[in-house]
């Protein structure tokens, strides 16, 4: 049951919503949310649930030894031993599966990677992290701490929530007409940018970016662009949503997207694209590793980084490499670039981007490493392609020619220019503000629901990570 399911938007959301509005008490409504979030993962994994409870279990017991330990020295080691037991089972359990690794002949405790496994562990080790450095203080409260762990919006793909991040609200926050309304439209955002635009780009990625005799360069180009648009608009349609579900609710979320494909350099592209896991990597990996200055562990520190995030999203090789890929373009903006870059016209800057940040893609999508070594054969031999491909490339460009206008044009800031005129005419008419955002909410879920209904469900992703 994903957030874009038929099943989740018109029976599960509209009978949680019922029930958190009709019991009283911001204890009650936590409890509401709580056993809806736990019902929502076992309908996705009930096989995994032991997972997501074990981890609560886990984090519950290990804040409360926090408090029993006051030398630093003694701290620091339980911090270490905590985030390590944590990595590795998250580094298990995906190895595990990959090498298929059965304890007992026939049985293995998993067929699949639990749903949201990276996103609910790094939430585990921000927490443990933020009581040692003292930004919150642990919860006495089990329940607590389990409705944060496993809150439904952001289970599957995030935002990474710090618990500082929602500490107040879960004890304190409140309702209003105005958070519905935003909750809404970011809802009725999310599905245009998920269904009518991700998952009509998904056949082209897939039919572009497959690599085999008949394969041209510009049709791979054109499968890989797609791509980068797909992949934009499916995780931002899905921050989108989940931010908007929360907004239902009192909770205000953090931001995960800001136009990165408008960015001038890959440095400014990671503060832009999926921001929150970056800035767990600065704030728990790097900060920590760079405290003594020097040019050798800046880079050392940053080899580090690019090389567990690209191992976060998965332990194969590609994935590896295309951490490791961002991770020598921002080393080389730091101490190479970083006069030169600056000085381009924006145009190049911005061209700079895009060439570097679609490339990378290529490492992202193609797991296989000989179909991703042929994918680059035919893509730099600058061959042709077969007859039949070179005419479906024309049929598609005819068909599909409206969304990829539409996904062009809106990957940059356009919207924003509208936002400007459109928050000085809602001051100015806010009952009209109101209709049409009546109107845009009903006419987004009605061709989302067309689309859904007529399509075969297509999951986010970034769902599997």
């Amino acid at each position: 049951m994903g957030v874009t399911s038929i099943t989740f938007l018109y029976f599960f959301l509209p009978v949680v919503i019922i029930a958190y509005f009709a019991i009283p008490g911001i204890r009650a409504k936590n409890y509401i949310l709580l056993f809806a979030s736990l019902f929502f993962y076992a309908w996705g994994d009930l096989n995994s649930i032991w997972v997501l409870v074990s981890v609560a279990v886990l984090d519950y017991i290990s804040g409360l030894a926090f408090i029993k330990i006051e030398k630093p020295a003694l701290r620091s080691t339980f911090l270490a031993i905590s985030v390590l037991i944590r990595i590795g089972i998250l580094a298990g359990i995906n190895l595990a599966l990959h090498y298929k690794f059965e304890p007992v002949d026939g049985f293995s405790l998993f067929s699949a990677i639990p749903i949201g496994l990276s996103f609910f562990m790094f939430r585990s080790i921000s927490y443990v992290s933020e009581i040692y450095l003292e930004v919150i203080t642990p919860t006495r409260n089990f329940a607590d701490y389990l409705f944060y762990l496993s809150f439904f919006p952001v289970i599957i793909a995030g935002p990474i929530v710090r618990y500082s991040e929602l500490e107040e609200e879960m004890a304190s926050r409140k309702f209003s007409a105005l958070n519905i309304s935003n909750g809404l439209v970011r809802i009725s955002t999310g599905l245009i940018k998920k269904i009518v635009i991700a998952d009509s780009l998904e056949p082209l990625t897939r039919q572009f970016l497959t690599v085999d005799p008949g394969s041209g360069s510009l049709s791979l180009l054109f499968g890989l662009i797609i791509f980068s648009l797909q992949i934009y608009y499916d995780f931002s349609g899905y921050t989108d949503i989940v931010i908007g579900i929360a907004s239902l609710f009192g909770f205000t979320l953090p931001e995960n997207f800001n136009y990165p494909y408008f960015s001038r350099s890959v440095s400014e592209f990671w503060r832009r694209w999926h921001i929150t896991l970056g800035s767990f990597f600065r704030d728990f990996v790097f900060i920590p590793l760079s405290l003594v200055r020097s040019k050798f562990n800046i880079i050392i520190s940053l080899a580090v980084v690019w090389s567990l995030t690209g191992l976060w999203h998965g332990f194969t090789l590609n994935f590896l490499l295309w951490g490791v890929y961002f991770g020598i373009f921002i080393a080389a903006e730091i101490y190479l670039l970083k006069r030169f870059l600056p000085r381009l016209p924006v145009i190049f800057q911005h061209f700079y981007l895009l060439l570097v940040v679609v490339t990378g893609w290529s490492l992202f999508y193609f797991r296989d490493m000989d179909k991703l070594t042929e994918f680059y054969r035919i893509l730099f031999s600058f061959q042709p392609g077969s007859i039949m491909v070179d005419l479906s490339l024309q049929q598609a460009l005819i068909t599909h020619l409206p969304v990829i206008l539409v996904a062009l044009v809106f990957v940059f800031p356009v919207g924003e220019l509208f936002r400007k005129y459109y928050a000085d005419y809602e001051e100015r008419f806010p009952s009209a503000t109101y209709g049409l955002r009546v109107i845009f909410t009903l006419a987004a879920l009605f061709f989302s629901t067309a689309l859904l209904l007529d399509r075969s469900f297509n999951p986010f992703l970034y769902g599997g990570f």
